[in-house]
């Protein structure tokens, strides 16, 4: 009854969309609403929950300091992550024919650039201006010049949770309130100079008190120096380092496979600093990259304390040795144990990245070598009988960039310390200013080990798994536009809850329809196919099938972000395995910014009737700034929020979000620590960013 009711819904709310009409003009976007509309559309595309957060804040930099199109690198638009390689080369390949852009209307004359990227992209750019001397990093001009953000933000679940309920004996789970806080400092002066401190305290975490009597859980701080000489970057703090293919040495944001379907080539950044609240995926120290001619040298080292159980040996000839058992990398600490494993491992991480620059592309070649304080001893699971173990371990690789016009290819090969080696090589080819192909192929040896590393896979880990994606972008018409792809692969050792070599499918396809930049309308659909074990009683047996899961979702988008938008989806999830799961997904937004007030109102009512775990389905969150998230929905209820943005003064800016879930299915959410005694969880946010 509910499915129906669904359908009815989303009928409706779609026949008045198409009946309503606007006629304003695409207005100026604030950063918050141009961020927001880049991560929606990312969102969108991924299958599973993925931490924003370090993205939006690249995105805000450049906001407040525009790519310029006159005279960008590749990496600095491959920095947006929107575009691919061969519409890079597109966009340099029409500058220099029409000897530079005169307008930023002309990115609708770039060969196989869509329109809505054309939109996305549009906040983040600028054409040349009059050229400035630019200001020197002086005691005085940092004074006067340096702008200055601090954000404070603070989050909570309003429903007592289990870890906070005393027991019999009086004692809690967690030794700290269920309360969340964070708080952010950023200094930039122009394209030369940025320092920042981020703070960040988990629910659950104990703040100025034992065992945590220093305030927030976790601090992070950098003080970064560009466009000095030679020097184009130098860190000093936390940063993260991006090179190659991601074979050997990637940390910080990476897209995968998405509806972007030829973007398979990565044109990594290089050395970049970190603000983000994840507190394993980026080094501390120092790093430096230095330019001349057209050699680059990037070198860096990092030292720092990491999550993870040291256990000892007590028995035999190397009793009382000690030995790691695990990596923690939740960065949760709300309990004794998770206190026990806190900074429990010593970690130094260093190495160099040398770029040579040709005339058609680039050749790199990226050492890292890592070494921990105690030998890590994995488990003797049989599917991590290739994983990592010891106490050091380096990988060495060469990556290449090749650009052909209508062609352009890359790729890396590495290899670590016991010889084991991964290969990644792709194309991008443009085979008509309609038609671009991307091509990867990619083989990582069971054995291969590279705790730094993220490249384009179906796995986690660039480990066990060969493969071979086909993705194709087809501009229909000016708008209507077709995106593709199909990927093949294969584990030839065993991964978790799979007991045997397997191999795998996914086939995606998407048809979107956008004939201006106030509406958008998209059909897409996705399978994937998947050996898995069968489980009995709630044990995973050696027996194997395999799974199916199939994804039918229905979109359309109105209106002006500026203004007054909408926004309507349905959407079908189909699950088969040793039993079948299936569900449905359907809600509205609306999003209004007041006219003649200081006000932007958001609003979603969800509802959702998902039979399995295994067949839920996800969707995109409009949240305070820097604060993204892509939940994840199972069971049969109703999700609404309303979020509101109040610009204060000129400097000050209020958010503020209320959001709960409320089931019809159950009596108790969640289990465990966070298990909560009733059929609805709520939560309250609020956000205050002061800029000055």
């Amino acid at each position: 009854m509910i499915k129906i009711k669904l359908i009815r819904l989303l009928l409706f709310v779609t026949l008045a969309v198409f009946s309503f009409k606007l006629n304003a003009q695409q207005s100026h976007l604030t950063k918050e609403e141009a961020i927001e509309r880049v991560l929606a559309y990312f969102a969108e595309n991924e299958a599973s929950s993925v931490d924003y957060n370090e993205y939006s804040a690249k995105l805000s930099k450049i906001y407040d300091d525009p790519i310029d199109l006159n005279k960008c690198t590749n990496e600095e638009m491959a920095s947006l992550e929107i575009l691919s390689a061969i519409q890079i080369i597109n966009i340099v390949n029409y500058r220099k024919l029409s000897q530079g852009f005169a307008s930023l209307y002309e990115l609708r004359l770039i060969e196989g650039l869509t329109k809505e990227q054309a939109l996305l992209i549009l906040p983040f750019v600028k054409v040349s201006e009059v050229e400035r001397l630019s200001p020197q990093i002086t005691p005085k001009n940092l004074l006067k010049m340096g702008k200055h953000s601090i954000i404070a933000r603070y989050q909570r679940v309003i429903e007592p949770q289990a870890a906070y309920l005393p027991d019999e004996d009086g004692n809690v789970t967690y030794l700290g309130s269920p309360d969340r806080l964070y708080a952010k400092y950023k200094f930039q002066f122009t394209n030369k100079l940025s320092a920042g401190i981020t703070a960040d305290k988990d629910a659950g975490e104990p703040f100025f008190k034992s065992p945590n009597a220093q305030g927030f859980d976790y601090y992070s701080g950098f003080i970064e120096l560009e466009n000095q000489g030679i020097i184009k970057s130098m860190v000093l703090g936390d940063y993260t380092l991006q090179f190659g293919q991601g074979l050997a040495l990637w940390n910080g944001f990476g897209m995968g496979k998405s509806s972007m379907v030829s973007n398979v080539a990565k044109i990594g950044k290089g050395l970049d600093h970190y603000s983000s609240t994840d507190e394993n995926n980026f080094f501390r120290g120092i790093a430096t990259t230095v330019k001349w001619k057209k050699i680059e040298l990037t070198a860096f080292y990092s030292k720092k304390m990491i999550d993870g159980n040291v256990d000892t040996i007590d028995e035999g000839l190397q009793d009382g040795l000690d030995y790691i058992s695990s990596f923690d990398e939740t960065g949760l600490h709300a309990t004794t144990s998770d206190f026990a494993s806190k900074d429990a491992i010593g970690q130094q991480v260093f190495g160099a990245n040398l770029g040579l620059l040709l005339s058609r592309g680039k050749v790199g070649f990226t050492w890292v070598d890592y070494r921990f304080s105690s030998n890590f001893t994995p488990s003797t699971q049989l599917y991590k009988l290739y994983q990592f173990s010891g106490d050091h371990q380096y990988n060495s690789s060469v990556n290449y960039q090749w650009n052909l016009n209508h062609i352009f290819v890359s790729g890396e090969i590495a290899v670590d310390g016991n010889g084991h080696v991964a290969v990644s090589n792709n194309a991008v080819f443009n085979l008509s200013s309609k038609l671009g192909v991307g091509v990867l192929h990619r083989y990582f040896d069971k054995s291969y080990q590279a705790l730094y590393a993220a490249a384009f896979a179906e796995g986690s880990a660039v480990q066990n798994e060969q493969g071979m994606y086909l993705g194709v972008n087809w501009l229909v018409s000016s708008s209507w536009t077709i995106n593709a792809y199909v990927d093949f692969y294969e584990f030839p050792w065993l991964k978790y809850q799979i007991s045997k070599p397997s191999t795998g499918l996914d086939y995606f396809a998407t048809f979107e329809y956008m004939p201006s930049s106030h509406f958008n309308f998209y059909v897409r659909y996705k399978y994937e196919q998947k050996l898995k074990d069968i489980a009995s009683d709630g044990v995973y047996t050696k027996q194997q099938l395999n799974t199916e899961k199939q994804q039918l979702r229905f979109n359309v988008a109105y209106g002006d972000p500026a203004s007054f938008s909408m926004k309507s989806r349905l959407e079908w999830s189909w699950y088969e395995h040793d039993d079948k799961q299936s569900g449905v997904l359907a809600f509205q937004d609306f999003s209004y910014r007041w006219a003649k007030f200081p006000l932007k109102t958001s609003l979603r009512f969800l509802m959702f009737d998902v039979n399995g775990y295994d067949a839920r389905i996800y969707t995109f969150e409009n949240d305070l700034l820097y604060n993204y998230a892509t939940p994840s929905f199972s069971g049969k209820g109703i999700r609404t929020y309303a979020l509101f943005q109040y610009e204060l003064t000129q400097n000050i800016d209020l958010w503020f979000k209320y959001g709960i879930t409320i089931y019809s299915d159950r009596n108790v959410i969640s289990s465990g620590d966070t298990e909560i005694q009733g059929n609805s969880k709520s939560e309250i946010k609020f956000q205050i960013r002061w800029k000055f």
